[in-house]
């Protein structure tokens, strides 16, 4: 309506407004001015503002049989609704099917304390003044539904599809079992150390530029979530997002903490999709030096870095070779570690990933001195530490890690 509103000032202005014919007078009327309006100019505003009345009273007209027409529009829609619903819902089935939107809309469930609260669930149905159920879709018709893209159901697939037919299910893979916390120790004997060169024995070492990205996942055992935890499935996209975004270019190595053997899988599995055989890992579970326990991967890309040795061994005073809980630590802990060969200019590096034991501080002294002593041994190409050491910065054993570097 605001456009009539417009359109009456600007008739009111077009009258009122008057052409002006000014004159000088003697000079006893200095400063003076008259206006003298000619007939034929008042004659000529009296037809513009009659006109733009006429425009006015047209919008108006249009305006009032627009909005009547839209709601006789609405009123012949809703009609035809009620029809429709009457055909396709006949009365014998009125009750049974308010009666199931009852049911469905006053589920009793367990709230956060434990206690039995009903909460109402929003769906085509709503409740009257008078408490009863009323259909509000009587023809049970939802509408069109929006359909997944094919890249999102590709996403979806990987979390979600069933296995196939003789193909082996990744699910809990590696997790032990927690109806059984006993486990005999296991030994494992120490790989035979390759034949790398000596750093400077080379004419000229070639420098090159590459990136280690470290992440503790969290892992997806069978303990119950923490408030703000989410499940591994709702992890997995956003945590492998992390990594390309974080390895992007090439030349980059990942390394993981908390990882299962079947998390391990699902995370290789979505790096490769779009580029089979990009990503290759190399890692042993704590519990038996295979597939049970939590891993410390190490991950790299094989066109870039050649895989020249591996090694998992256990962080305790007794025997590294054998699965054993060191010093005061809680759990058995591990260090995993691999000497990788850059394919682009010959060079060699080692990278070692390890996770300390959260409780025991002398654990957490002796695991540093025996990854310290393990990297002298080693060769003589840098040596890279990643870790969650689950301590400060001020700790005696970041001290002695920090005094080695």
């Amino acid at each position: 309506m605001s456009i009539f509103y417009i359109l009456f000032f600007y008739s009111l202005f077009f009258f009122c407004q008057s052409p002006i014919k000014t004159s000088r007078h003697p000079p006893t009327y200095t400063n003076c001015v008259t206006m003298k309006i000619t007939r034929s100019q008042r004659t000529k505003h009296i037809r513009l503002t009659l006109i733009s009345l006429v425009i006015i009273s047209i919008f108006v007209l249009v305006y009032t049989l627009s909005k009547s027409a839209a709601v006789s529009t609405y009123s012949d829609v809703s009609k035809m609704i009620t029809d429709f619903g009457q055909k396709y819902n006949p009365d014998t089935e009125k009750d049974d099917h308010s009666s199931s939107i009852s049911k469905a809309n006053s589920q009793n469930v367990k709230d956060a304390t434990g206690n039995d609260s009903k909460h109402e669930v929003s769906g085509n149905s709503q409740s009257d003044t008078t408490g009863q159920v009323t259909s509000q879709n009587p023809g049970n018709y939802l509408g069109e539904i929006e359909q997944m893209s094919p890249e999102e159901l590709e996403r979806a697939k990987t979390i979600m599809e069933e296995p196939k037919e003789g193909e082996e299910t990744t699910t809990k893979l590696g997790v032990p079992d927690p109806n059984n916390s006993k486990f005999s120790p296991v030994t494992k004997n120490k790989p035979e150390l390759p034949q790398i060169p000596l750093v400077g024995t080379k004419d000229k070492l070639k420098r090159f530029k590459f990136r280690i990205y470290s992440h503790n996942v969290k892992n997806g055992g069978y303990h119950s979530l923490v408030p703000g935890e989410q499940q591994w499935s709702d992890r997995l996209i956003p945590l492998v997002a992390s990594i390309k975004f974080n390895t992007f270019p090439d030349n980059s190595i990942v390394t993981l903490q908390e990882v299962y053997k079947f998390q391990m899988l699902d995370i290789l599995k979505e790096l490769n999709r779009h580029e089979p055989g990009k990503w290759d890992y190399y890692g042993k579970g704590r519990i038996d030096g295979e597939e049970i326990g939590e891993f410390v991967p190490i991950i790299w890309q094989p066109t870039e870095w050649e895989l020249v040795y591996s090694d998992t061994m256990w962080l305790n005073d007794k025997d590294p070779r054998t699965s054993f809980e060191g010093w005061d630590a809680v759990y058995a802990r591990i260090v995993s570690y691999v000497t990788l060969r850059h394919k682009a200019t010959d060079n060699y590096i080692n990278v070692f990933n390890t996770h300390f034991d959260h409780i025991g501080q002398e654990a957490q002294v002796g695991s540093a001195k025996l990854i310290i002593n393990t990297m002298k041994e080693l060769n003589s190409w840098p040596s890279f530490l990643s870790r969650d050491l689950n301590i400060e910065p001020n700790s005696d054993p970041y001290k002695v890690l920090n005094n080695y570097c």
